[in-house]
Formats: structure tokens, sequence, C-alpha cells
């Protein structure tokens, strides 16, 4: 009997493990609903780690508010909400501090299935 290994892996501004798990499920239904009975064993690998950039993308935020020009700038709910959160998803990725924690995360829950 064959064995598919599916990964998931948390998306951007993804901040909640439950949210993600449910998600995750609904796509794992899909997946064997595509592929029906065939004697295929789908094994899922669910890794999250979108909780690890929430407290450095906090400070981040707490400093560009301290800023006396953070208030003069135009759009800052849209700033907060879309480019600091995306961005800064993507600068503390490439850091070596979340990046490692990152690479950490995934050892530690997707090796043991592999």
């Amino acid at each position: 009997m064959a064995t598919d290994y599916v990964l998931f892996v948390h998306g951007v501004k993804q901040r909640q493990p439950e949210a993600f798990n449910r998600t995750t499920q609904e796509l794992l239904q899909n997946v064997q609903q595509s592929i029906g009975n065939n004697g295929r064993t789908i094994k899922p690998i669910v890794v999250f780690w979108g909780d690890l950039n929430v407290q450095p993308q906090a400070s981040l935020r707490q400093g560009l508010e301290a800023s006396p020009q953070w208030r003069n700038l135009w759009l800052a709910d849209f700033r907060i909400k879309e480019v600091i959160e995306f961005a800064g998803d993507a600068a503390l990725y490439l850091s070596r501090h979340v990046g490692a924690q990152v690479v950490e995360r995934f050892q530690q829950m997707a090796l043991p299935t592999l």
C-alpha cells in the first residue's frame, strides 16, 4: 500500500494554530475525497510557526509607533495590518533569530514523521 505525505505549512498572517489546524483538516479532507478509496495512505505533516514572530513583530510595531513621525504618516492602520505584518514576516524569517526558530520548529514537527 502506497503512502503519500502531504506537507501543510502555515501561511503568512496566520497566527493562531487552531485556525491553521481547521484549515489543514479541510484541505486534507479535500485531498482524500479527490483521490478516493484506492488503497493509498495519506499522512499529513503539519508545521505551524506563525506564533514565533508575534513578539518580535510587536516590538517592531512599538518602536515605529514611538517615533514622533508615526502619527504624521497616512494609512497607519493599513501600514500596521498589511505592510508591517507581511513585510515583517519576510524580514523576521530572514533574520537569524526567528529563522533559526523556524528551522527548529520544522525539525521538531516534520522530521519525526518522515
